[in-house]
């Protein structure tokens, strides 16, 4: 798979010249909803900064890069994806997120406020903030469930991304592409900025 990635991304890209190295380990993203693609989860921890990348291979051959691409995700699914149920539209929403995020900042998907990684020693005042956020979000900040709305699934996910907790509003539409809009929710929270 190492090779064929590289050849159909160019070697001399940015993720293929990554992916072409031996340090490079390469991981494929289960998605049984998707055919025709293989997704690659591609990381490279021996460099002097970490790079990671998430790829695309078709069964013809070509590939793309999701990574910091929601157009190429959806380019990717549409008419690639089957949903047979709303458990598979939240699959498709929460893979949107995941894959396409551009690793400019730290983010990481989360369901609840138990899931938020906090700041291992908070002072005084960012414990204060701390239990402000937790009481003003606990309530909203659940897991990504799918409701239908006509020929669309909409699904509402969280990130943690940077300091800030961000509310993706999304719609899983029928061909599986995926409309988006975020709202930075909370800022400046108490969190390590890298993870």
């Amino acid at each position: 798979m190492r090779t064929r990635l590289v050849n159909a991304l160019s070697p001399s890209s940015g993720a293929g010249a990554m992916i072409g190295e031996p340090g490079t380990i390469l991981t494929e993203v289960p998605l049984p909803w998707l055919s025709g693609w293989a997704v690659v989860d591609a990381l490279n921890r021996t460099l002097a900064h970490p790079r990671r990348y998430f790829v695309a291979l078709s069964d013809s051959g070509s590939a793309v890069v999701l990574t910091g691409q929601p157009s190429a995700f959806n380019d990717m699914v549409r008419g690639a994806a089957t949903i047979s149920s709303d458990e598979t539209a939240v699959s498709i929403a929460t893979s949107f997120v995941d894959l396409t995020q551009d690793f400019v900042v730290a983010s990481y998907r989360v369901a609840s406020v138990d899931e938020i990684r906090w700041l291992s020693k908070l002072n005084a005042s960012q414990e204060t903030a701390k239990e402000k956020i937790i009481a003003d979000v606990k309530d909203r900040l659940v897991p990504a469930v799918a409701q239908r709305s006509g020929d669309a699934w909409d699904v509402t996910v969280w990130t943690v991304t940077g300091t800030s907790l961000i509310r993706h509003d999304m719609a899983v539409l029928a061909d599986g592409t995926v409309t988006e809009t975020t709202t930075e929710v909370v800022s400046d929270m108490p969190v390590p900025q890298s993870i």
